[in-house]
């Protein structure tokens, strides 16, 4: 159970990250920006 969550997460960071780096992309990183990806 426990294993199938840490999955579930590590998943939705990924996605998460995807979409930070497309944002990323798309338009010129702001200060904020900048600071999630870092994270």
């Amino acid at each position: 159970m426990f294993q199938r969550n840490s999955n579930d997460l590590f998943i939705v960071l990924l996605i998460t990250k995807y979409n930070i780096m497309q944002d990323i992309d798309n338009r010129s990183p702001t200060l904020d920006e900048n600071r999630i990806f870092i994270l």
